[in-house]
Parts: structure tokens; sequence; C-alpha cells
């Protein structure tokens, strides 16, 4: 191996690091936001989401495109997470 292609090699190898940092920060993040988010809503009285007899996943995608409309970026990581674990479940 050449000194460019040992520099290319390195240069790779850094970037998929970073990405792959960015993406482990990124999943951190988003599970902050909803653990917050969460305990806010359940202190106002929401809860229930993942019982099909209270809660139909209708309700949440319903929820899901408000919180979009409406531009609510922490309400619609929630919304897509109740949604999918749902969906996954049922």
């Amino acid at each position: 191996m050449n000194a460019v292609e040992e520099i290319l090699k390195l240069k790779a190898e850094t970037e998929s690091d970073i990405e792959g940092h960015s993406v482990i920060l990124l999943a951190e993040e988003a599970g902050q936001i909803m653990r917050r988010t969460m305990r806010e809503k359940m202190a106002q009285g929401r809860a229930g989401w993942w019982d099909s007899t209270e809660c139909h996943t209708d309700v949440l995608h319903r929820g899901f495109a408000k919180a979009l409309q409406e531009n609510r970026i922490d309400d619609v990581i929630n919304y897509a997470c109740m949604i999918r674990s749902r969906e996954n479940n049922e």
C-alpha cells in the first residue's frame, strides 16, 4: 500500500468513526427527548398508548399527523415510536 492509499484508508476510517459516533449521539438525544416529553405528558394525565383497549393506533396516527402539521417535532418523535412499537407488537 502506498502513502496515498494509506491516507485514503485512514480518512475513510475516520469518517466512518465520526458517522458512527454521530448516529449514537442522535439516538441518545432522541431517547432523552422521548423520556422528557413522555414524563411531561404523564404528569398531565396522559397514559395508555401501549394498551389497544385504551388507545387505538388510529388515535396515535392522528396525533402524529397533528404534531407534524403543527411542527411539534418532539411529539412527532414520540408518536412515531409509539406507533412503531404498537404495530410491531400487535
